[in-house]
């Protein structure tokens, strides 16, 4: 080998040379280190962003309402008062329902002319007497809430009181008590009955019960779709929860405006609640409430009742 080849392979491996394994796996070790580093700032920051982009959108709302607070003495928000037709029409709808129904599983489809021959004059009677007779609507004021009848107030609520009282029910009441009086009614019955009935009788009943149970359930939910569909023609923002109860009941005796004879409700008490009749309503009233009482009735537990 020349002179000449050799000095260039010895600049070449002097150039070349391999470094300490030490420093090289300090080096390694430091990069890793490094990238790991970058690497938990990135997924720190991406949490952050997460948790950022999943706040509770009450929140965000109610820090957009408060930013921009409505003086609601001033400027009240009025509503129409739907209540009185939807109680109205609500449990004759679902009983004839389920005796409907219960009557084409038997065999006696006749059944179906006496339903429409009942339910059909009930929300005419309805229509007249809570819409067309009466106008009612509900005002939001900055401390109280008025229930109003021809421009006449029927209630008062203070919105302090309130919270004691707010729920989402099924039907029209809450349903802690009405779950607890059914199962000690449906329990005694079985006690009783299996003393002096054969067992796959009871079976029978137990099935009829359930049955009927998911009869007037069903038509709970059809009643609010028809009701729903009638008052904006389209089934659009529809709700399964569409009440929210912001008062303890009252005896119908002591209600001031009575507008309604008895048999209209299947009760001597008379509920007051707001009820959602299109999603606009809902959102102007969850407002009104995350200014005024710092609750958010999206995050209001949802009450399922038997009846």
């Amino acid at each position: 080998m020349s002179d000449d080849k050799r000095e260039k392979l010895r600049e070449y491996l002097r150039n070349n040379r391999p470094r300490n394994k030490t420093n090289s796996g300090n080096n390694s070790n430091n990069k890793e280190n490094s990238n790991k580093n970058l690497e938990n700032d990135l997924n720190s920051d991406n949490l952050n962003l997460n948790n950022n982009s999943d706040l509770d959108n009450s929140q965000i709302l109610n820090n957009k309402i408060n930013s921009n607070k409505r003086d609601y003495d001033k400027e009240p928000l009025i509503i129409r008062d739907y209540s009185s037709f939807f109680t109205g029409t609500q449990y004759i709808f679902v009983v004839m329902f389920g005796a409907m129904m219960f009557s084409l599983f038997f065999g006696y489809p006749v059944v179906i002319v006496l339903f429409f021959i009942i339910i059909i004059p009930n929300f005419i009677l309805e229509y007249y007497f809570s819409i067309k007779k009466f106008e009612c609507g509900i005002k939001f004021k900055n401390s109280e809430i008025s229930f109003i009848v021809d421009d006449e107030t029927s209630r008062n609520i203070d919105i302090k009181e309130i919270s004691r009282y707010i729920c989402k029910p099924f039907w029209k009441t809450s349903g802690e008590f009405v779950n607890l009086y059914a199962f000690i009614l449906f329990f005694g019955i079985f006690l009783i009955f299996s003393i002096y009935i054969p067992l796959k009788i009871i079976f029978l009943l137990i099935v009829g019960l359930i049955g009927g149970f998911l009869l007037f359930e069903i038509g709970n939910i059809i009643h609010k779709m028809i009701i729903y569909f009638f008052i904006n023609k389209t089934l659009y923002g529809f709700r399964f929860f569409p009440i929210l109860i912001i008062a303890e009941p009252i005896k119908e005796k002591e209600t001031q405006n009575e507008l309604i004879p008895v048999y209209r409700y299947g009760a001597d008490f008379k509920c007051y609640y707001i009820y959602f009749y299109n999603n606009a309503v809902y959102e102007k009233v969850r407002e009104y409430f995350l200014q005024n009482l710092s609750i958010d009735i999206e995050q209001i537990k949802n009450q399922f009742a038997i009846m």
